[in-house]
């Protein structure tokens, strides 16, 4: 896999984790997480067709403060393995 390949992958798996994050939330839409959090809803939206090359942290950030969550619960998920879980798939 290349590494823009490996970028979108991380971005896609970015949004299924938002889309989780709203759904356990019982946030309906984009939208409103858009205007809870400051993010554009474009932004988001962007990281499901994943068109757009780059996720930032700083977006993760202001959406994970809007929902009450942090950045390392955010990623306390299967959608992210760890360094060893990954070593175990690619080793």
């Amino acid at each position: 896999m290349s590494e823009n390949e490996q970028i979108l992958d991380l971005n896609y798996a970015v949004y299924l984790r938002i889309q989780e994050v709203m759904s356990i939330l019982d946030i309906k839409s984009i939208s409103k997480l858009a205007e809870m959090s400051g993010v554009n809803k474009s932004t988001i939206s962007t990281l499901k067709t994943k068109k757009d090359k780059t996720v930032t942290l700083q977006t993760i950030r202001l959406i994970c403060k809007a929902v009450g969550m942090t950045l390392a619960e955010f990623f306390d998920s299967p959608l992210f393995p760890n360094d060893k879980e990954k070593l175990l798939i690619e080793g």
